[in-house]
């Protein structure tokens, strides 16, 4: 689980998210779209009445006091379900990582509850009311608002959400568990390129174009990681942690955790203990 996480995280960490419009809006029975192409994902809530969705040959009925997502990029049709009318707050917004959409990568929940309506009821007004004010910085407001929407519809819902199963993800998610699994060996580009398959050059460029970090710099990342760790909160010698996460010797680890933290491993401990 945990290396389905790493992805997870470099994943949303990556994601070019930007807010296309948002809204509140009554449904009522003119309120209604059949097969129509929508470009962008969208997030809803609903605050009263329900609302059926379709997008493709998924279909579902979100009720009241739950959050919705639709992936954009498929053809879409929706209306009210057993009422006359319902209400809710919705945004669309692009979610792209190197061209292509968040729906590529991760499967996520249709609909979920809410688990604070307050909150999100919070969030979607401030949206609301900085997308419409067009003020200096109110882009980085709608913004920030946006992705902490996106926070608790992950956040609060985890177990539901899933990397899709397709064979470049499977590939990454294989090489991510191998590294996480040998992290203190010393580990070769060549190596991990074996693995999956692919010439050395080659899978630079689809490990860099997924998860935007070359395969060298996430292995230093993860290792220097680890070091901090066992640096805070183990009696490790400085040559011990060297060894222990496969480092040729203690002055090139001491070099590489330098460059990374701009301290060295014995002042970092310091500070970090003082």
């Amino acid at each position: 689980m945990d290396n389905q996480i790493s992805i997870y995280n470099q994943i949303f960490d990556h994601l070019e998210i930007e807010l296309k419009n948002v809204g509140h809006t009554l449904c009522d029975h003119s309120w209604y779209s059949h097969q129509s192409y929508f470009e962008y994902d969208s997030i809803g809530l609903v605050l009263d009445g329900q609302i059926w969705i379709q997008y493709d040959t998924t279909e579902f009925v979100a009720q009241a006091g739950e959050l919705y997502y639709i992936p954009g990029g498929h053809i879409q049709s929706f209306h009210t379900h057993q009422c006359s009318t319902a209400t809710k707050y919705w945004c669309h917004f692009s979610a792209l990582l190197s061209g292509s959409r968040l729906y590529d990568f991760i499967h996520m929940p249709n609909h979920v509850a809410c688990s604070n309506m307050d909150l999100s009821v919070n969030l979607f007004q401030t949206m609301l009311t900085a997308f419409r004010d067009k003020a200096i910085g109110n882009r980085l407001l709608y913004q920030s608002k946006l992705l902490e929407l996106i926070h608790c519809y992950t956040h609060h819902h985890v177990d539901t959400i899933s990397l899709k199963n397709n064979q470049l993800t499977n590939d990454m998610h294989h090489i991510i568990a191998y590294i996480e699994k040998n992290i203190s060996n010393p580990l070769s580009i060549k190596e991990l390129a074996d693995i999956a398959g692919f010439s050395t050059n080659y899978f630079i460029e689809l490990f860099k174009r997924y998860f935007h970090i070359t395969p060298h710099q996430y292995i230093i990342n993860q290792k220097m990681s680890m070091a901090k760790t066992l640096l805070t909160c183990t009696d490790l010698t400085i040559k011990e942690v060297s060894t222990q996460l496969g480092f040729s010797s203690q002055n090139y680890f001491s070099e590489i955790f330098k460059t990374h933290t701009s301290y060295s491993p014995s002042l970092y401990r310091k500070l970090q203990l003082s």
